[in-house]
């Protein structure tokens, strides 16, 4: 269904593009370096981002010694008489929304001067995915701790992915699997998992979403120590009857069944290609896409290897007819212009009026994305930005 483009069309053009989707564009020496490359051997520099080199540093706050210094601080906290404890506990939280904000200005900077563009195309596309938000968490370590788990996956094995992103205590807060134990499961991830991170609307029952939130019990943030731990005494180890299957399933149980189901590969498929390639899908094209994920056991990388080598990906019907998300279009200009936005100060409250505000998706199913990004509430800011620019 996807053929390979001919190494003869190997050109400028086709680099350029490839360097805008696989990442947020490229300067001319970016676009010549891939150009002097076979298709083959550029694709792979961009998607396999764990062997070129790494770019900055994390933040300072997220540091061994950073969060063992916040966890000494938290106790400390806790030992105070009440009305020093609740002043002590605003400052600690008017500090975790600083660093949720700093945290934004971080993100954008690396996707500007990263070396690994597809990298933070890709926990882009992961982030508006599996959503969580900061108005709800409220702790930037544990948001950027997420991101981090987008990062070392996100082009791997979706099972895996899944899994470790249901146990994140970024979801666990966001949607309430924090609260979720024996005899009282919280049903909110479960309908999640399916609705919008697996098998899309319809594809699932009600006794499906309370089998899974049962054996998604036990899981608990340590907010001490912002990571997720596993109580035992919390998690239900009963049998449960899922999707046709009886056994005595936990979380990774689940998901392995959940991806066994044809429906979940076509579904991830063809989110992918949206994201990556164009609006415009068929039934044909997610088959394909399904059938491609699934022979090479969920592999991500080699999804997108097949799309970015392909003909389709590079056709006139592609090329420059994709409305670029408020971040896609920042980072682009600001890589192509000399102009530069400051990214902590100015950039943020930006991309937020554009509708695009980093660590705050609208809903738990992130980003609609294509057209939505223009209307009657963004288009003022587009057009003051398009005067500046041209000005400029």
């Amino acid at each position: 269904m996807l053929n390979t483009l001919p190494s003869s069309q190997w050109n400028k053009e086709k680099a350029a593009h490839l360097l805008r989707r696989a990442g947020f564009g490229g300067t001319a020496e970016q676009i010549d370096e891939l150009v002097s490359m076979n298709l083959k051997e550029a694709v792979r520099k961009l998607v396999y981002w764990q062997d070129q080199p790494e770019y900055g540093q994390a933040p300072s706050w997220t540091s061994a010694q950073a969060l063992e210094k916040r966890k000494e601080e938290r106790i400390e906290a806790r030992q105070l008489p009440q009305a020093q404890r609740e002043d002590r506990q605003r400052q600690l939280r008017r500090q975790l929304n600083r660093q949720a904000r700093e945290l934004k200005g971080w993100w954008l900077d690396r996707m500007i001067n990263s070396t690994r563009p597809l990298e933070e195309k890709m926990t882009l596309f992961w982030h508006s995915h599996f959503v969580s938000s900061a108005s709800k968490v409220r702790d930037g370590v544990t948001l950027w701790n997420q991101h981090e788990i987008f990062r070392r996956q996100g082009n791997g094995n979706f099972k895996d992915l899944t899994v470790a992103v249901g146990r994140d205590p970024a979801m666990l807060l966001y949607l309430d699997g924090n609260q979720s134990k024996q005899g009282a499961p919280n049903e909110n991830y479960a309908r999640e998992l399916m609705e919008l991170f697996t098998l899309g609307e319809g594809n699932y029952t009600e006794t499906d979403i309370q089998e899974s939130a049962r054996a998604h019990t036990g899981w608990r943030v340590d907010r001490l120590s912002s990571k997720a731990i596993f109580v035992k005494y919390n998690y239900d180890s009963g049998l449960k009857k899922f999707r046709g299957k009886s056994g005595k399933f936990n979380d990774e149980d689940i998901v392995e069944i959940i991806l066994d189901d044809d429906q979940c590969a076509r579904y991830i498929g063809s989110k992918i290609w949206t994201f990556f390639v164009s609006d415009v899908t068929n039934e044909k094209m997610a088959g394909y896409l399904g059938r491609t994920l699934k022979a090479n056991d969920y592999d991500i990388s080699a999804l997108l290897e097949r799309l970015f080598t392909s003909e389709e990906f590079y056709a006139d019907s592609v090329i420059g007819q994709q409305i670029k998300s408020p971040v896609d279009w920042y980072i682009s200009l600001t890589k192509s212009l000399p102009l530069r936005f400051t990214p902590k100060q100015l950039a943020p409250q930006i991309l937020s009026q554009l509708g695009q505000d980093l660590y705050n998706p609208p809903s738990v199913k992130g980003w609609d994305g294509g057209k939505n990004w223009i209307n009657t509430s963004t288009l003022n800011t587009w057009w003051v930005i398009k005067v500046l620019t041209e000005l400029a």
